[in-house]
């Protein structure tokens, strides 16, 4: 990590405030779908207190109870308008991701954060939002009993956060005995190719039976979470990029990261997990991964990532091909 300069807080603060002054559901052509569930279940709906019991930890878990307990705190406890609650959540989500970034390589690197991943992440999935900012916050610290008491946090505001916690884990523990045993940098990728398949068959196939067992209530709900081969080419392409690398690549931890989150949409494709969540959660990680390859090929994957996401663009607003 870099030591934090003057300019590095400026460029951050700048980038936030200018993403949210944006209308971005007016350029969407239509109001983001999860905000206006949050919206309409905090303004009208009862509290989910009111009408579950609520025991023990896998009910608190599973019903992510510290999201509820907040929010409905702030907006009809304390009187903080639920806009602007939503607003704080979007800006939390927007400097942590351009500060994460900022600290590993510098703050003109903010510029590839301008993409609909993030943009759909920050403003409309903002239960996800809020708990991996704090996730991420946590990494960044380095200090374990802050770290500790932020994922417990985010634990009981998104229940899908113990995938994520659970990969960096078993990444480093990945890395420790590779290294330590003197393997080589395909052994590594071939492993986090492997958790990503069982991650990816978890959150696919097996999704409703796991959650079934476990009481969840989102067991049943079916949807659209597959995309197209077409919409997720340059993330395999990226993929594939990334195990041509040499082995002190993957020795970092967030290299290593993005090679699972690339590797869980691609075993997406087959299985029919939630590829989107992924890539908006893994966006500044793959970033950073992009800009730690040599000169030569960081100019290239840099290069087909901007045209890549003007298409990103072009399908957000509805100008699809």
């Amino acid at each position: 990590m870099r030591k934090t300069r003057l300019q590095d807080i400026i460029g951050v603060l700048t980038f936030a405030v200018i993403m949210v002054s944006i209308p971005w559901e007016r350029l969407q052509g239509h109001p983001f779908v999860d905000r206006q569930q949050y919206l309409y279940h905090f303004s009208y709906e009862e509290s989910i207190f009111h009408y579950l019991d609520l025991r023990g930890f896998l009910d608190y878990f599973f019903n992510e109870a510290l999201w509820e307990y907040l929010v409905r705190s702030l907006i009809h406890t304390i009187g903080v308008p639920i806009d602007i609650v939503f607003l704080a959540i979007s800006l939390l989500c927007l400097i942590t991701f351009a500060f994460f970034l900022t600290q590993r390589h510098n703050v003109f690197s903010i510029v590839l954060l301008c993409n609909p991943l993030l943009v759909t992440f920050a403003f409309d999935q903002l239960r996800l939002a809020l708990a991996y900012s704090l996730i991420l916050i946590g990494y960044m610290v380095r200090r374990p009993l802050i770290a500790a008491i932020l994922v417990a946090f985010a634990l009981f505001i998104h229940s899908s956060i113990i995938i994520f916690v659970g990969a960096y884990f078993a990444i480093k523990k990945i890395n420790n005995v590779v290294n330590r045993d003197g393997g080589r940098h395909f052994a590594t990728y071939a492993i986090l190719c492997i958790m990503a398949l069982a991650v990816s068959i978890a959150i696919g196939p097996l999704r409703a039976p796991i959650l079934g067992y476990f009481g969840d209530r989102r067991a049943s709900l079916v949807g659209s979470l597959n995309n197209s081969l077409v919409y997720t080419s340059f993330w395999i392409g990226l993929l594939g990029l990334f195990a041509l690398q040499p082995k002190a690549f993957l020795r970092d931890e967030v290299n290593a990261y993005s090679v699972f989150i690339l590797a869980v949409t691609a075993a997406n494709l087959l299985t029919g997990g939630y590829t989107l969540r992924f890539l908006s959660i893994g966006l500044p990680m793959i970033i950073s991964s992009m800009l730690s390859l040599s000169l030569a090929t960081r100019f290239w994957a840099v290069l087909f990532f901007f045209i890549y996401a003007m298409f990103q663009w072009s399908y957000w607003i509805g100008l699809t091909l």
